[in-house]
């Protein structure tokens, strides 16, 4: 991803002992959240009906994300959602922090996203999936490349949810941030998982107060115990109207997510 707004040169250091580095389990983790979409051409239409109800567990409360209603209905716990601004193709990215509450076993859901106007019709509908780790907290994501200005409301529906044994152990750790012109950052983790994770995506998010209002993301390959670097140009990202990005703010705190692929 990229962003147009020139910034100037800021270093940022994060060094985390390890008590930080148990405090920021909940956003320097080993996760996933890997998108399901085939090309609009190809997709059959979609039908008036919601999809079917998935689970025991009840709808979460509505969220907003830039003005739009966001209904979920999952096994999962989401946190707020907050979506980047659409690009010059007609995509947007949806994204929430979501955690796996089990602390044994590993979680894979797969998600209906769908996409109403305001006489609730059915504009689109997308499809996301997502494997965490046994007791992880990671990042929800799906893109969505409809006109936006039609989108009322949003309704996230699990569809699929299976709890196993996770395919790998260990975790990732955050060790340094910096950060430079023109947004660009980059990020030194070390990895103690038991294999290796090839072409895997990092995001990195950047907030204030708790507030996303940057993201990017990067492919890297992740080692088995080694470190590795993570490196790009933020986005304006936000639940809000997302506003360019200049100069990093003095309050700046950031952290990264990691997508490991579903086992299917």
């Amino acid at each position: 991803m990229s962003t147009p707004n020139a910034a100037r040169g800021v270093t940022l250091l994060v060094t985390l002992s390890i008590v930080c580095a148990v405090l920021l389990i909940a956003t320097v983790t080993f996760g996933v959240s890997t998108l399901l979409v085939s090309n609009a051409a190809a997709r059959p239409a979609p039908t008036s009906t919601k999809s079917p109800k998935p689970t025991e567990k009840p709808a979460d409360a509505d969220r907003v994300v830039q003005g739009r209603e966001v209904e979920v209905v999952s096994d999962l716990d989401f946190g707020y959602f907050f979506m980047s601004t659409t690009d010059a193709h007609g995509y947007t990215a949806l994204y929430s922090q979501i955690s796996n509450t089990d602390a044994k076993r590993a979680a894979t859901a797969f998600f209906d996203v769908s996409l109403y106007d305001e006489d609730d019709t059915l504009v689109s509908r997308w499809s996301a999936n997502a494997y965490l780790l046994p007791g992880q907290a990671t990042l929800f994501f799906s893109v969505l490349a409809e006109n936006m200005l039609d989108v009322a409301s949003i309704r996230v529906e699990q569809t699929s949810f299976e709890l196993d044994a996770p395919i790998v152990t260990g975790t990732v750790v955050l060790d340094e941030m910096r950060g430079g012109d023109g947004g660009v950052v980059e990020g030194t983790f070390t990895s103690t998982l038991s294999a290796p994770a090839e072409y895997t995506e990092v995001a990195i998010l950047g907030t204030v107060d708790g507030e996303v209002f940057a993201l990017c993301t990067d492919f890297v390959d992740v080692p088995a115990n080694g470190t590795f670097t993570a490196r790009c140009t933020l986005e304006p990202t936000s639940r809000n109207e997302p506003e360019p990005i200049g100069d990093f703010p003095d309050e700046a705190f950031f952290s990264a997510f990691y997508t490991l692929d579903t086992p299917l």
